[in-house]
């Protein structure tokens, strides 16, 4: 999986025309991952101030924003078939948003067993 991060998750400081650029090379590069049989899937999310945290201490809470304090935000993700982490970073590499400063961050999917019926 790969994830992408932003310092600030705002893309409206992009400007308009910028974010459209962006929005068709996504495009462009999951039409490209799908032509090589490795894409499996992808989302974005909402801005921070959209997002809602919820912890149990003791009670159950629900706060507004992201989980962490971080300059940091998680504003997507795309999910990728790779043979191998090594293959996951090149395909990273190949990632949009990395020229505008954001960061993929490459992850691998545990397969978990479903419970017994």
């Amino acid at each position: 999986m790969l994830i992408f991060h932003d310092d600030r998750c705002d893309t409206a400081r992009l400007g308009d025309q910028l974010r459209r650029e962006l929005f068709d090379e996504y495009v462009q590069w999951a039409d490209s991952l799908a032509q090589r049989g490795i894409y499996a899937g992808s989302e974005a999310l909402t801005a921070n101030d959209r997002a809602k945290t919820v912890r149990k201490r003791g009670e159950t809470l629900v706060l507004d924003g992201p989980f962490a304090e971080s300059q940091e935000a998680v504003n997507g993700f795309i999910t990728v078939r790779a043979a191998s982490m090594d293959e996951a970073t090149v395909i990273a590499g190949e990632c949009p948003s990395l020229r505008i400063g954001w960061a993929v961050e490459v992850r691998e999917l545990v397969e978990i067993d479903k419970p017994p019926h």
